[in-house]
């Protein structure tokens, strides 16, 4: 988090001032106590920095990568799909609403 944060600082920077981040998208979250450990960090170091970290968390499942293997969408994948595409939707709607 700590480099790309710096990235952006450089960005705004060196070639753009009015670069701005919506907010930090978090994905790949599991229900583990490494992934719980992870995501504290993430957020105390996102409010740190006064990033809004963006909900919903996208879980992760192996139906997003065979999705993409496949080239299908994920709605195409069944009801687990059509779950997680929602959820995608509604971090789209999460973001228009940011920026």
């Amino acid at each position: 988090f700590g480099r790309l944060y710096h990235s952006l600082l450089e960005i705004q920077n060196y070639y753009n001032p009015l670069l701005r981040l919506a907010g930090v998208v978090v994905n790949n979250v599991t229900n583990t106590n490494q992934s719980k450990f992870w995501l504290q960090e993430l957020l105390a170091q996102a409010a740190s920095a006064e990033l809004n970290v963006l909900e919903p968390f996208i879980p992760r499942r192996q139906l997003i990568a065979d999705a993409l293997e496949a080239q299908r969408g994920l709605d195409e994948l069944g009801q687990d799909g059509r779950e997680i595409a929602e959820l995608y939707t509604s971090l789209l709607n999460t973001i228009n609403t940011e920026a």
